[in-house]
């Protein structure tokens, strides 16, 4: 093999090498971030879209129990106003859940059923209990806004960085966007009073699990593009760094050849 050949080679293994680290950040960019309607803030006509699974539920009829999933659509209108927008799920069999990476395709899975029970379109201000939940302003008491790290990549919200809430009574994780906290995942507990503005008085009693996800929307928080990057390093090692390596191996032969 000509020297010239041997150092082309080895260029692009180099090049590769560093290539692939940007992948993730450029996978995401170019498919999401790009196409999303707001970038940063909350502001008006931003819209964020929730999953709610809550259970279980007895129906006394059958003597089975059920669980209710929900899809809300919560859209900042501006002066402290939200409108909330959201449909109600009952999900019946022993094994189901809500799955956000489903979207846009309906999120819900059950073993059972799936049967849509209830939906509903409300005005509500910020002083809701749901909204102060979802999107406070300000970390909520319990949760630990000094110290920021990272989830995995999201396709709709990216890779932020976010803070976790520990406390008994809330446990998962915010986001930053810039003029408030946004949640993404969240486990309340007794959280019959937050879920009051989407689920009828009949859905409402004490449960046993509530989870919250972040699953879609027009509004993304700001992202941590050099933890991009970092991602992709993890994400491809060793190859990238053999790559690498091998092509500056290559060179210094090639250069000892010539």
């Amino acid at each position: 093999m000509r020297v010239s050949s041997y150092r082309k080679i080895a260029v692009l293994m180099i090049f590769f090498g560093l290539l692939i680290n940007f992948v993730p950040v450029t996978s995401y960019y170019l498919g999401s971030y790009v196409h999303i309607t707001y970038k940063g803030p909350i502001r008006n006509g931003s819209t964020l879209e929730y999953l709610f699974f809550m259970g279980s539920f007895h129906d006394n009829t059958t003597n089975r129990t059920f669980n209710i999933g929900v899809i809300a659509n919560i859209t900042y209108l501006g002066e402290n106003k939200y409108r909330l927008d959201y449909e109600g799920y009952k999900l019946t069999g022993q094994k189901g859940g809500a799955y956000p990476k489903l979207l846009p395709k309906f999120p819900f899975r059950a073993s059972g059923k799936i049967t849509k029970v209830y939906e509903g379109h409300k005005v509500v201000n910020a002083s809701s209990k749901l909204i102060r939940f979802l999107m406070p302003q300000k970390p909520l008491p319990g949760c630990l806004a000094n110290t920021t790290f990272h989830t995995f990549p999201n396709k709709f919200y990216g890779y932020p960085k976010v803070f976790g809430c520990p406390a008994p009574s809330i446990q998962g994780m915010y986001t930053f966007y810039k003029n408030r906290p946004v949640a993404i995942n969240l486990d309340p507990l007794n959280a019959s009073s937050v879920i009051k503005p989407i689920v009828p008085g009949s859905y409402t009693g004490p449960v046993s699990v509530v989870s919250v996800f972040l699953g879609w929307g027009n509004t993304v928080p700001p992202q941590d593009w050099r933890g991009w990057v970092r991602y992709g390093l993890g994400l491809y090692f060793p190859l990238n760094v053999g790559f690498v390596i091998i092509g500056i191996l290559m060179l210094i032969v090639a250069s000892r050849r010539a």
